[in-house]
């Protein structure tokens, strides 16, 4: 019996010694290994996509996502048209914005000025263009729907002119 206890625990201690549990040591080269690799993997060049290919693309997805509104805008009531037009105007004036600030981190001071000042002559052709398409309209439901279209349609002219005159 105790020749069996001592060939047991014989063999419990070859086990214990032929444990596959990773050592510290392997654990630590393994680590290091897949840092490593995770390190080249982060400086190979990997293409980058300009400034301006995001722009576009997220001009493309907006475009997509107006889409939303073209059953209101071909059956919809003069108050739902206004709420469409007005949700679109406020979809490409927020991301003119965006342009807008991504080309002061990207412009020279002086062209920023230029750009600013053009931005105001801008935004003045854009409400007078409105006003002027509206004024066929005056005094009927159609003048601010009208007012409101024509903006948006000029904001979103004035996205792709920026990106694609500016845009690096």
């Amino acid at each position: 019996m105790k020749k069996s206890i001592g060939l047991i625990g014989l063999v419990c201690f070859l086990f214990v010694g032929c444990n596959p549990k990773p050592t510290t040591e392997v654990i630590n080269r393994t680590f290091d290994k897949t840092m490593k690799e995770a390190e080249l993997a982060e400086t190979e060049q990997v293409p980058t996509v300009s400034k301006r290919e995001d722009f576009l693309k997220k001009l493309d997805k907006i475009e997509q996502s107006l889409a939303e509104f073209d059953q209101v805008l071909e059956n919809g009531t003069t108050v739902e048209l206004k709420q469409a037009q007005g949700e679109i105007f406020k979809r490409w004036d927020k991301v003119l914005n965006e342009i807008y600030q991504a080309l002061e981190e990207q412009l020279s001071p002086s062209d920023m000025e230029k750009l600013r000042e053009e931005q105001r002559e801008w935004i003045k052709y854009r409400d007078d263009t409105a006003r002027e398409a509206a004024a066929k309209y005056e005094g009927g439901t159609m003048e601010s729907l009208e007012y409101i279209s024509v903006q948006a349609g000029l904001t979103k002219e004035r996205c792709y002119e920026l990106v694609d005159r500016y845009m690096e």
